[in-house]
């Protein structure tokens, strides 16, 4: 009978492992239908399943704290804040927008 109980403890084991990777799998799907704003209500401004951080225009108060030398960071948060983008695609865009000269 002592054989019996580790089977079900493999088996208990395998379901709980395969329903673990079913959620990362569904929570990344999630994430990726409401874009970079993670869990984004639906009515409140929500942005649609193909919002990309590069086609959204940095505001002009981006670009001015991207002209500032050590500005660079205010200069992420800003745009994140205002976008919903994640930090690394933040950081690429005030990185091209500090290399043109933030025009």
């Amino acid at each position: 009978m002592s054989g019996m109980w580790w089977v079900v403890l493999g088996v208990g084991i395998i379901v709980l492992w395969l329903w673990v990777l079913r959620a990362r799998e569904m929570r990344q799907l999630h994430r990726s239908e409401d874009g970079p704003a993670g869990g984004a209500s639906k009515t409140a401004g929500a942005r649609p399943a193909s919002f990309h951080p590069y086609l959204a225009e940095p505001s002009e108060a981006v670009k001015a704290l991207a002209r500032i030398p050590g500005q660079a960071i205010p200069a992420i948060r800003l745009y994140r804040e205002q976008t919903g983008a994640g930090l690394k695609d933040a950081k690429d865009v005030i990185d091209a927008l500090r290399a043109r000269g933030a025009d």
